[in-house]
C-alpha cells in the first residue's frame, strides 16, 4: 500500500502513545489509546490489507522503519508473534508485543460538548506553532493552551497577564454553541505534539470541540485516515 497513508496513521498515533493494539476488522484499521499519563487519547483510522484480528505493535519503531525506506509502497505481514514491514526486496522483521499486556482498546468517546467550531488547520497549526516559540522550554511540559468563545474564539497560552500570547481566530463554522460562553485549559505539550502530526494529513479544517473544564477533541480527517484527539483539562 501507499507509503505515505501508513506514514500519516503512524504520525498520528505517535503523537500520543508509541505502542498498544491494532484491530483490524474487515481491512478497516483502529486505534484507540491513551498516552501513559491518561491526559491524552488518540482514535485513528485508516485501511490496511492485512487480516482481521488484533495485533501488539511498537507504532513508533514501525514508523521509523518506514521513513527510513525511499520506496513509494509498502507491505505488511501479521501473525500473532510477528509482523512484517516489506518493500522491495527488504523484508523489516518486528517481534509483536503481547495484547494481553497493553491497554484495550478503547470505545469512541460520548461526550456532550457544548461548542464545536470548525477552523482553518493551518491557522491552527501556526497558532501553536508560535505559542509554542514564546514559552520557555524548561516551562514547556507545564505551560497550558486556554480555549475560550464568547463570541469570539480565542487561544492563549499562559495565564500572567504580563507574559502571554493570545489569537484571537477565524471560524470557518460553528456546529454548536453559538450565543454561549466557554472556557477551558489544555497541556502546551499535548497540543504542540498534535499540531506536528496533523501536518501530515491533507484537510483544511480541524474541529474542535469543548466546555468549561470539560476535555477537548480535535476531530480531523482526509482521504486515508480519521483521527480524534481527547485531552483532558489541566487540572491546577
Amino acid at each position: 500500500m501507499d507509503k505515505n497513508i501508513v506514514n500519516k496513521f503512524l504520525s498520528c498515533i505517535t503523537a500520543i502513545t508509541t505502542d498498544g493494539v491494532l484491530v483490524v476488522k474487515n481491512k478497516t484499521a483502529t486505534v484507540s489509546h491513551s498516552d501513559g499519563a491518561n491526559i491524552a487519547m488518540v482514535r485513528c483510522q485508516t485501511m490496511l490489507d492485512i487480516p482481521d484480528g488484533s495485533y501488539g505493535v511498537e507504532y513508533d519503531k514501525l514508523l521509523t522503519a518506514i521513513k527510513s525506506t525511499k520506496c513509494k509502497d509498502v507491505g505488511f505481514e501479521f501473525t500473532k508473534s510477528d509482523y512484517i514491514l516489506t518493500y522491495e526486496t527488504t523484508r523489516h522483521n518486528f517481534a509483536a508485543l503481547n495484547v494481553s499486556t497493553l491497554q484495550p482498546i478503547r470505545p469512541p468517546v460520548n461526550i456532550d460538548w457544548g461548542c464545536e467550531i470548525d477552523i482553518d488547520v493551518n491557522e491552527f497549526i501556526e497558532i501553536i506553532s508560535v505559542m509554542e516559540q514564546n514559552i520557555n522550554s524548561q516551562k514547556n511540559e507545564l505551560a497550558k493552551i486556554t480555549v475560550s468563545y464568547d463570541g469570539v474564539l480565542k487561544f492563549r497560552a499562559e495565564e500572567d497577564i504580563r507574559n502571554f500570547v493570545e489569537r484571537d481566530v477565524s471560524t470557518i463554522a460553528i456546529q454548536k454553541g453559538a450565543g454561549g460562553s466557554f472556557k477551558s485549559a489544555y497541556p502546551m505539550s499535548i497540543i504542540a505534539s498534535i499540531s506536528v502530526a496533523i501536518r501530515k494529513l491533507n484537510t483544511k479544517t480541524v474541529t474542535i470541540c469543548f466546555d468549561n473544564d470539560t476535555p477537548a477533541c480535535l476531530k480531523l480527517h482526509d482521504e486515508d485516515v480519521t483521527v480524534e484527539y481527547i485531552i483532558a483539562p489541566r487540572i491546577e
